[in-house]
């Protein structure tokens, strides 16, 4: 009900027509509905027919899952983590074991450990600081999107972005997960 009601944004009558006549949906909707059962299927863990509150965040909202995040990180470390010690080094990040990367990606990946994920400078990204950097909601994302369109808009190089250059590129800042957070935590709404 109330994911055929909010999520879909079904009337009350479209959604007991589905409940009672599920044939009766349309493509999209029973794509939606197959979109959820594979999601849950994945965040039920302890018991598969309901779930706990880590579970529903990790369903409802996977940017306040912190076992979503942990297995992140866990997926991080496993790749680069070459000597095993539960540490990245710059280097460690910056390489990827399974393929050569660019001079961009590597540069990239360079000002995220630098900036985002070695918060204390130390050389070093220990698993506390690679889970904040994995957070949608750490600071350096929105940092991050605010440079991107601070590039991609500033045509007088200034350093401050007009109205009019803002207004240059409309569908690049109303899409922008600075205008609408939503993108960056339900990319599928």
């Amino acid at each position: 009900d109330y994911y055929l009601k909010v999520w879909l944004g079904l009337d009350p009558d479209e959604a007991d027509q589905i409940k009672t006549n599920p044939n009766r949906a349309t493509r999209d909707v029973k794509e939606h509905v197959s979109r959820l059962q594979a999601a849950w299927s994945e965040v039920a863990r302890s018991n598969p027919v309901s779930l706990n509150i880590d579970e529903f965040l990790a369903l409802e909202h996977p940017e306040s899952s912190m076992s979503l995040l942990i297995a992140g990180v866990e997926e991080i470390f496993i790749k680069h983590d070459a000597d095993g010690d539960n540490k990245l080094s710059r280097e460690e990040y910056t390489t990827d074991p399974y393929k050569e990367l660019l001079p961009e990606e590597v540069r990239r990946r360079e000002f995220e450990f630098d900036e985002g994920i070695d918060a204390n400078h130390d050389g070093i990204g220990n698993k506390r600081e690679v889970i904040k950097f994995m957070d949608p909601k750490n600071k350096f994302w929105a940092k991050e999107e605010a440079l991107r369109l601070l590039t991609l808009a500033d045509l007088d190089h200034n350093k401050e972005l007009s109205i009019e250059e803002v207004l240059n590129y409309p569908l690049e800042f109303l899409e922008s997960k600075l205008v609408d957070p939503s993108i960056s935590f339900h990319p599928d709404l």
